[in-house]
């Protein structure tokens, strides 16, 4: 009796459990060309989740365990319906209201030393609806989001050459920038020259050091004109091409020219840039 018991309870279970009917956390999506991507939420379904459009030139869908993702493609109105493993349906009415426009924003390059594995800041963009990232070359370097928001990336090193990275939101391009891995970090100085009066009470009192190994050493070849107040490391690693940069600040004494020596003490690079203190 007990035996026939638990089988019985067992059976009902089963017969109530295959009764539920699937269902979806939104029926109609409205996509745009800013919100070209939703993601819909799918339960109560048995077993594995499938999906197909109705039309995929104007909206497609992908399945990811039980998250649907709609990606809006052209104007029009199509419809996304959603299977389990019983065949159970539900549709998802699509409308996409204007034209899903080809647009990115180019990011500066940035520079790594082959063998490093360092992570880059990516501001003040964020691009957390993005659907696909590609690497077009991942024997150069490898690239990895960290967190669950396009805001910061680790880049792996592996062969000198350059690579680029592109970010998708369905069809349209976001965001694309190029990754140059070096057998040594090469130092970079933009600025060649700066003018100081004297006294000094506002404006720009120092060489910004774009790109290096990170440590550098500066001098002033007539100490009476200036002399190398500090040198300071900004460290930024933002996705840009000052990597490893610094600034060096410079102290006006008294008139004349010189000229400021900057030396990479890894790499022993040496840029050499003209000083000019006026009253």
């Amino acid at each position: 009796m007990t035996l026939l018991l638990a089988s019985v309870l067992f059976s009902c279970k089963e017969d109530i459990d295959s009764s539920k009917n699937i269902e979806v956390s939104k029926t109609y999506l409205e996509l745009n060309n800013a919100n070209s991507r939703e993601d819909v939420l799918i339960k109560y379904g048995r077993g594995s989740y499938y999906a197909n459009s109705t039309d995929d030139n104007i909206a497609k869908a992908v399945i990811n365990n039980d998250t649907l993702s709609v990606i809006g493609y052209s104007v029009g109105k199509c419809t996304i319906y959603v299977y389990d493993e019983l065949d159970n349906v539900k549709s998802i009415s699509v409308c996409i209201t204007e034209p899903i426009d080809f647009t990115y924003y180019n990011i500066e390059n940035i520079y790594i030393k082959k063998g490093e594995k360092r992570t880059f800041s990516f501001s003040p963009l964020n691009y957390k609806d993005y659907n696909t990232f590609v690497v077009s070359n991942k024997e150069i370097a490898d690239v990895s989001v960290v967190g669950d928001q396009v805001k910061s990336f680790l880049v792996d090193a592996k062969e000198t050459g350059k690579t680029t990275v592109s970010i998708f939101k369905g069809k349209m391009k976001i965001s694309e920038f190029d990754i140059n891995v070096v057998d040594k970090y090469d130092l970079y100085v933009p600025q060649k020259s700066l003018t100081l009066k004297i006294p000094f009470t506002y404006g720009i009192n120092g060489i910004s050091i774009w790109r290096g190994s990170g440590k550098y050493s500066a001098t002033i070849e007539n100490k009476n004109i200036a002399k190398v107040e500090s040198i300071i490391n900004w460290n930024s690693n933002a996705f840009n091409q000052m990597c490893n940069d610094a600034a060096v600040l410079i102290t006006p004494l008294n008139e004349g020219e010189t000229f400021l020596n900057i030396k990479d003490e890894i790499t022993w690079q040496f840029v050499r840039c003209k000083i000019t203190v006026t009253r």
